[in-house]
This record gives structure tokens, sequence and C-alpha cells, in this order.
């Protein structure tokens, strides 16, 4: 993965006495993290619809890098999640075409500030029925593919300063990089409710040693809880998810630190006859 252009120098972050200068630093900062690897830092967002706009610019700024919208990230979709981010639920953050990358990538840790890996999952929309989904079969329903994911997402501050989730929402989730193994068709005659409910994941290294294991049932209880939930941010901001949307439901097993050399293996078993499995190396 090259390393991006560099944009500046990174702002002083903080609650300046006009608000519009002090989002306009946090954008700057951040833009300058995703372009030249320089961490934000503690970032100070003073409420969530400030975070929100913020991310919406932060947004605009990564389209001529990453590409165009191409879906939607659940974050912090386990308790364990949100404990360490001191948050009462989850955050969301837009996927990018650029962000994705095809099996067996292998990224180079200096190319983010602070890459973590996650066992993940991409669950694509197949109909416009799902703005009006109740169900979750109905949410099933309206999916045609799920697909593998694992996630590297950078948190930018840096590794050790902290992030809420304000700050987290304003980076965009801290999307960053990914890679989608092969899509799985979600055709009829399948409890699709049922399966995605029961997957299990495992995270090995290179020599075979299991590093984390996961379900599906972490993403908030289930997959399309997850789906659910990011589908009803999207309507109360006005927007709706359209067909072909990829929709990140968070993270299945453990966060990871990966380590610059090594090949993780992700395994999901349980969304057909045989495990699926996602490579992804570091150098």
């Amino acid at each position: 993965m090259k390393r991006l252009p560099r944009l500046g120098a990174a702002c002083l972050l903080g609650c300046l006495s006009t608000p519009g200068i002090a989002d306009e630093r946090v954008v700057d900062t951040v833009m300058s993290a995703y372009r030249d690897g320089t961490a934000t830092g503690e970032i100070r967002v003073a409420d969530t619809q400030r975070a929100i706009e913020i991310q919406r610019r932060v947004i605009a700024g990564l389209i001529p890098l990453f590409g165009v919208i191409v879906g939607y990230k659940a974050a912090l979709t386990s308790a364990a999640a949100q404990a360490r981010f001191g948050a009462a639920g989850p955050v969301m953050g837009v996927l990018l075409a650029g962000m994705l990358h095809p099996q067996g990538t292998v990224f180079e840790l200096a190319g983010g500030v602070d890459l973590w890996l996650e066992a993940d999952l991409l669950l694509r929309v197949g109909d416009a029925s799902i703005n009006q989904a109740q169900s979750p079969a109905e949410f099933a329903g309206a999916l045609d593919a799920v697909i593998p994911f694992v996630e590297v997402p950078d948190h930018l501050a840096g590794r050790h300063a902290s992030l809420d989730a304000a700050a987290l929402t304003a980076i965009n989730a801290g999307a960053r990089l990914g890679v989608a193994g092969s899509a799985v068709d979600m055709g009829p005659g399948l409890d699709w409710v049922a399966l995605l409910g029961r997957l299990r994941v495992s995270v090995t290294d290179g020599e075979g040693r299991v590093l984390a294991l996961g379900r599906g049932d972490a993403a908030l209880g289930h997959p399309l809880t997850a789906l659910q939930w990011v589908r009803d941010q999207l309507l109360a901001r006005g927007q709706r998810l359209r067909v072909g949307d990829l929709v990140s439901v968070g993270a299945l097993a453990p966060p990871l630190v990966p380590v610059a050399g090594q090949v993780y293996r992700v395994i999901y078993a349980g969304l057909g006859a045989h495990p699926l499995v996602v490579l992804v190396g570091f150098r």
C-alpha cells in the first residue's frame, strides 16, 4: 500500500471559542492523519451532531483519495468495545471504494497511524425494501450477499491517545482499509437469520496459532441487528440504503494489533458447506 501524499502539518485540537474554527481544525488534522500518517492526538468534539458534521466534511475530503461511497460501517457493536471508548452505543462510519482490497493484500504498517485487525462481515443490499424492513427475516430477504471481511481500521489518534465516541465518529469510525473475501449468494431456501447468528470466526497467524475467536452474535447480538442500526441511523439523517450498498456489522472477535512480516488467516465457518478463509498480510 503506497503512502498517501502529505497535506500539511497537523493542527492543534480543542474546543476553541468559535465552534466553526475548532471544527475546521479537527477536519484539517484528521485529513493530515489520513494523508501522511501524522497522529491527531486527542480530539475534542462538543457533541454528536458536530461530530457527524465533521465526519461529513472528512468524507468529502477522502473521496478524491479513496473513491466513491460504497457502504457504511457500524463500530463499537460489542459491549467490550463500547466500554473501551466510554460509549453508550455504536457509532457509524462510511466505506469508500478504495478502502476495500482483494484477498491476500499485504499492507504497510507505516501506511497508517494506529492500524488494527478485526474479523468483520459485510452484508450487501439487494433490494430497496430494506428501508422499510422490520423483522430479521425481512432484513435478510432484502440482502443478496454476505461477504467475509477483515477490516484494518486506523484509530488515527495514536496508540497512547484516547478517543471517545464523538471523536471516533469525527474520524469516520476509523475506516481506512480492509480485505473482502468471496461473496456468498444469499439465495432462497436457507434460513439466513439462523446462519448469520450461528456464524463462527477464528483468526490465526502464519503458524496456525489461534489468536482470536468470535461469533456472529458479537455484533449487537446479531449481524442483522447491526444492519438495522445502520439503516436507522441513515434514515434519521434523511438518507436511505441503496441496492449494492455494503454494510460492515462490526468486529466479531477481539481486535488485534498486526505485526510486520505476519500473514493472518481469518476463517469463517457456517456460511456454506466449507469454511471461508480471508488472508491479509503486513510488512
